[in-house]
């Protein structure tokens, strides 16, 4: 049901509308990361941590690294993986970069790569 509701709102109705929606996953602690990704979803609570940072004005790297571990949680597969590989595996890593942009957050592809490359780094030289 909810991605038939967004898909009609991408139509007819307001980004507010849309937002209201986003907030109805497969569950009631999930919500859609970005309307261009369905089925891909994040936690309330992560949306609510990332809201907070947003409206901190915290570094957009800073943002986009703690979605990106919290979406993909397993340091073995960051540590076996490298940026592009981590991209082209998990779509919601391209849908938390959306949602920021979508929230005015200055995340631009060379910081989102920067990040994404970073972080399969730091979690090769921990294992």
């Amino acid at each position: 049901m909810t991605k038939l509701s967004i898909q009609v709102l991408k139509y007819i109705g307001s980004e507010k509308d849309r937002d209201e929606v986003r907030k109805f996953g497969n569950n009631s602690g999930q919500i859609l990361i970005h309307e261009d990704y369905p089925g891909k979803f994040m936690s309330m609570n992560l949306n609510n941590r990332i809201e907070i940072m947003i409206s901190e004005q915290k570094n957009p790297e800073f943002i986009f690294r703690t979605m990106a571990k919290a979406l993909v949680s397993d340091v073995e597969i960051w540590a076996k993986s490298n940026g592009k590989t981590m991209i082209e595996k998990f779509s919601e890593l391209s849908a938390a970069r959306d949602y920021l942009r979508s929230k005015n957050v200055n995340l631009t592809e060379s910081k989102f790569k920067t990040v994404m490359r970073g972080l399969c780094s730091e979690c090769k030289a921990k294992n």
